[in-house]
């Protein structure tokens, strides 16, 4: 609902200021005098309010209710309307709202997770059976869960999206660019068709990579600041390291390190796909009724399969056990 408040005459109520007036002259009265509520509230609150903690309290309960609001636009709107009219920060108000839509959240899915423990305790589990023909064929799936080699691929992309790791590239027109981390990886994923499988991460390279030429662009801040709160949210997580070293135990990035590092794990994220496809074909073959010529063409494809495993084995130095 879109609220707004209506101010009545000292002495008056609806009832007896609707028998004072005519129907034009009240609804007159009411297009002329209706306040938006946030304003309302803002002016209830601050207005003569000089107590330097009540006004904070007061801005924080106002912030509160702008967090509420689900359109994202319209939550901006106010937000910035309000950091002009109280004189405060207009990041400062942003971080406290983030933090009360965290907060719920958070509180939504501790909610979702007991209703769903409660619902597993009374549900009888049945197991389902794939059928090898909705197994689709190709490397593009990996499982239906994120693996922990996206999530450091997307920590990366969030820490040091713009860091250039190869200079001087010629491109196909004979002109040379430098190619930042993010670049390489949507590149890299994108000559076969490969994406990660959160939407939120396919979200943030995709944005990363649009921003990466702007002058001063720095991927940790973009996205740590980012008005999506889910981005903002995640990006916050990913730039706290877990196990903080003491300055004399820090290692230093060699130089290169990046580099390596993500190519490392563009090459670990390949395998798991390749892993999998091989898993999902065994699944496949083991179905009772599978066809001959289904038998034969997912045989075909497990040869092949395994030989990109093995080739990818040999450039990550990892030894494959049939």
């Amino acid at each position: 609902m879109n609220i707004k408040v209506l101010i009545l005459p000292d002495g008056d109520d609806p009832d007896s200021f609707s028998r004072k007036h005519s129907a034009q002259e009240f609804k007159a009265y009411i297009e002329e005098h209706q306040t938006d509520f946030i304003e309302f509230k803002t002016r209830l609150l601050i207005e003569n309010e000089k107590d330097p903690i009540k006004r904070s309290e007061a801005i924080s309960s106002i912030v509160r209710s702008i967090s509420v609001i689900p359109n994202q636009i319209v939550r901006d709107t106010y937000l910035t309307t309000c950091a002009h009219r109280l004189q405060v920060s207009e990041q400062t108000l942003l971080n406290v709202m983030n933090n009360y839509i965290r907060r719920d959240i958070e509180e939504k899915e501790k909610e979702r997770e007991r209703e769903q423990r409660s619902q597993d305790a009374t549900t009888p589990v049945e197991e389902e059976t794939p059928s090898a023909s909705l197994i689709p064929i190709g490397l593009h799936t990996v499982g239906e869960q994120v693996t922990e080699v996206e999530r450091l691929m997307i920590q990366n992309i969030i820490r040091h999206g713009e860091e250039v790791i190869y200079e001087n590239v010629e491109t196909e027109e004979g002109d040379t660019v430098n190619l930042t981390l993010a670049q390489y990886v949507a590149y890299d994923l994108g000559q076969d068709g490969l994406t990660f499988h959160d939407e939120l991460y396919n979200r943030i390279l995709a944005e990363c990579v649009e921003h990466c030429g702007e002058p001063g662009f720095k991927a940790a801040t973009y996205f740590t600041q980012h008005p999506d709160i889910e981005v903002s949210q995640l990006a916050s997580k990913m730039i706290v390291n877990r196990y903080q070293l003491g300055k004399r135990f820090e290692n230093q990035e060699r130089e290169g390190g990046l580099r390596q590092r993500i190519l490392h794990l563009v090459l670990n994220f390949r395998m798991d796909i390749i892993v999998a496809r091989l898993k999902d074909i065994k699944k496949a073959l083991s179905q009772p009724g599978i066809e001959r010529e289904q038998i034969m063409q997912l045989m075909t494809e497990y040869k092949e399969t395994q030989e990109l495993r093995d080739a990818l084995a040999k450039q990550l130095g990892r030894d494959v056990v049939g």
